[in-house]
């Protein structure tokens, strides 16, 4: 384990510590995420850790419904939006 200080700021801000960015490979513009949690014992503790990429979600999701391919994705969700369209045209004119 190693510990490391930082200050924060009157804004709010502090640097993430040489060591820990490079241990983590944090570049510029990567976005953190900090998460607040309560331990059993009462005491807060704060837990810091990158936002996933959309690469590191790929195959997080699964479905028992077979891919129809990309262009009958494209048409479904034209349908979709059309479809919304309607619907929110229909709401307005009942008002």
């Amino acid at each position: 384990m190693s510990v490391h200080t930082s200050t924060v700021t009157t804004k709010g801000q502090t640097t993430v510590p040489e060591p820990i960015r490079a241990a983590m490979g944090l570049q510029v513009g990567k976005v953190l995420v900090w998460e607040l949690t309560s331990g059993e014992d009462g005491k807060q503790r704060l837990t810091v850790h990158p936002s996933p990429e959309l690469d590191d979600l790929a195959g997080r999701l699964s479905s028992t419904v077979p891919f129809a391919g990309i262009e009958q994705e494209k048409q479904a969700a034209r349908r979709a939006r059309t479809d919304g369209a309607a619907n929110r045209d229909k709401r307005s004119q009942r008002r």
